[in-house]
């Protein structure tokens, strides 16, 4: 097509909408008065817009005119003068130009420019290296190389998109463009931030270095099949890899080999167990001592005489090191980091001779399978008592328990374990634990270490694929938790538990061999009493304070279902209250939900439970009937 007919072609979409404004002039004096003017407005507008257009379009400026048109580009015209290419650019058909601007330019040394600029040869080849055969937009600057006037040496264009696609940088070598599109007659202009370099070496990703190595042709294909190509490829994070050689694989021998191969789960293990986050070079290993890998292993790094660089990672030869990618570093190995089998709690305790006693009691209670697993989760934290912890309780105790595995010993067994990871670092002064048997653990930091429910904590932090464990050096009881902790521990039954206090009836509540259902205001309902109500109460607490949190308590373990289906209680205080149960509406429909109220107060919280009886929170203070 010629440049001619290929003008023509690119402005029909002009032609098409004046000859549009041409049919709405035909069509204005067969409207009302209102629309012609309307119209004839539009039409103006349109004109005008599109008249804009066209002179853009059929602009005469040249890639020179429109370069020497910038101010930021002096420095480039300057150059493109000294070369003698002016003619050549202004004459040619169909190019692209990456434009460094005067900044650019400025990153170079004074002096070298200068010697830049007098040597014609070298300048010649280094603009001839900006210059792209046809009018490439920026839109279809895509990622590979691409061909320059200078003969041989392409650019290598970088397209990235970020934010879902929505967010586009586009590349040249290393100089990004920052702006893009700018038309000139015969091309198109793009804004570059640096000078490009003729003698450009781009560098590899960490992908690209394996699969353009034959060397590595195993361990590239082993990332395909991992499912790893997409990380060790992309320049959103730095990793340190350790890259066995075809050889360290054939090593293992074909079975093995096979084996992994066939094993998706074992494959991106023994992977991970090549890979470290950070770009970690030679010298930064080997002053470390180690290298913590994506399998969470560290790998000890250090001397090893049989490797030629001098240096080894667990104990195999780093033979060729610092290896640089755009996305991290690579070290090649001669040997497979092949990681130990994953071990599960189970077989954390098992290979301690110091918890001999405990996997036999865990076995015996059928719990082994619980903990077995060598998946992320289920997780566990065992508290796993030792030897010495099991000889040292009373005569007989431990042959009792052994004696009724799934029942006695089981229930032992789980007080010991809760739900999720909690490694030493997690655990805090005054943390509660929930176990599998529902108890309350309590976390002691101190001096003398960890200590949970007054049991110490002789070994910490043996981690396995499904948690953590941490040897205990005494056999843990169950923490009793009364309604007297209760109240003591929320901050929001302050008032309560001063007049409790006051009124001697503390003790009754921590007495861990009670029933009691109690009904607990909360601060807000004493606030509700009038003024000064409270401060009296407290000021003669035999009195009437005594009978209001009698009238608060009554005999049994009552939950709120009980309660509703009872309709009302005796309480301490001897005069019953009355219970009501209201299902919740939500606009109009009937919900699972009810509201229970004890005599007329709102119950905010229902059924919390104690080891001597239930709470149930309330939003106002139940006032005992007058004799």
């Amino acid at each position: 097509m010629s440049h001619k007919i290929r003008q023509v072609f690119d402005r029909w979409p002009i032609v098409y909408f004046m000859s549009m404004i041409g049919t709405l002039g035909k069509g204005v004096s067969n409207l009302p008065t209102t629309m012609k003017k309307t119209t004839v407005l539009v039409r103006s507008l349109v004109s005008g817009l599109f008249a804009l257009c066209l002179g853009v379009t059929a602009r005469a400026d040249n890639i020179v005119e429109a370069l020497a048109e910038r101010a930021e580009f002096s420095t480039l015209v300057t150059a493109v003068t000294e070369a003698g290419l002016v003619d050549a650019l202004a004459e040619a058909e169909d190019i692209t130009v990456f434009a460094p601007t005067n900044e650019a330019f400025a990153k170079i040394p004074e002096d070298d420019l200068t010697a830049l600029l007098g040597d014609q040869e070298a300048l010649t080849a280094l603009l001839l290296y900006h210059v792209a055969p046809g009018a490439v937009t920026y839109r279809n600057l895509e990622t590979g190389p691409l061909e320059t006037l200078l003969e041989g040496s392409p650019v290598e264009i970088s397209s990235k998109r970020y934010y879902w696609g929505w967010y586009r940088i586009v590349s040249v070598d290393e100089a990004r463009i920052t702006g893009a599109n700018l038309r000139a007659s015969n091309g198109i202009i793009h804004r570059i931030d640096s000078v490009l370099d003729p003698g450009f070496e781009p560098v590899p990703t960490i992908l690209e270095i394996a699969a353009g190595n034959p060397d590595f042709s195993i361990l590239a294909g082993l990332v395909e099949d991992a499912g790893f190509a997409g990380a060790l490829g992309s320049d959103h994070v730095n990793l340190t890899v350790f890259a066995p050689t075809n050889a360290a694989f054939e090593a293992l021998g074909e079975e093995t080999l096979s084996a992994v191969a066939g094993d998706v789960r074992l494959l991106r293990n023994i992977l991970k167990n090549h890979i470290a986050l950070g770009a970690l070079d030679s010298a930064t290993l080997g002053e470390a001592g180690n290298v913590k890998t994506l399998l969470r292993l560290n790998l000890p790094v250090g001397a090893n005489d049989t490797s030629a660089t001098g240096l080894g990672v667990d104990g195999k030869p780093i033979d060729a090191a610092d290896i640089q990618a755009t996305n991290g570093i690579v070290h090649v190995v001669g040997e497979v980091l092949v990681p130990p089998a994953p071990q599960s709690l189970v077989d954390v305790a098992a290979a301690r001779d110091d918890l001999s006693t405990f996997v036999t009691a865990v076995t015996a209670a059928e719990l082994a399978e619980t903990f077995a697993s060598t998946r992320k989760w289920p997780a566990y934290t065992i508290f796993a008592p030792n030897n010495e912890a099991f000889a040292a309780l009373p005569e007989g105790v431990l042959e009792s328990l052994l004696a009724d595995p799934t029942g006695a010993l089981a229930e032992v067994l789980q007080l010991h374990v809760v739900r999720g990871r909690f490694p030493a670092s997690n655990l805090s002064d005054g943390q509660i634990l929930h176990t599998l048997s529902g108890e309350r653990l309590t976390v002691s930091v101190g001096d003398d270490g960890i200590r949970i429910n007054d049991a110490p904590v002789a070994a910490a932090d043996l981690t396995a694929e499904n948690g953590v464990l941490h040897v205990m050096g005494s056999v843990i009881t169950a923490d009793v938790f009364t309604i007297a902790d209760l109240v003591a521990s929320k901050s929001y039954l302050s008032t309560l538990g001063a007049a409790l206090d006051a009124a001697g009836l503390t003790a009754a509540l921590a007495d861990p061999e009670a029933e009691l259902t109690v009904f607990a205001p909360i601060n807000y309902a004493f606030s509700r009493l009038p003024e000064g109500t409270v401060e009296s109460l407290l000021e003669d607490p035999s009195g009437d304070l005594t009978q209001i949190l009698l009238y608060h308590v009554a005999g049994g373990n009552l939950s709120a279902s009980d309660l509703a289906e009872a309709g009302s209680v005796t309480t301490l205080q001897g005069a019953d209250v009355e219970i009501t149960s209201k299902s919740y509406r939500f606009w109009g429909w009937r919900t699972p939900f009810r509201i229970v109220r004890i005599n007329g107060q709102r119950v905010i919280a229902a059924n919390v439970e104690t080891d001597n009886g239930t709470v149930h929170l309330l939003a106002g203070v139940l006032l005992p009937p007058e004799e």
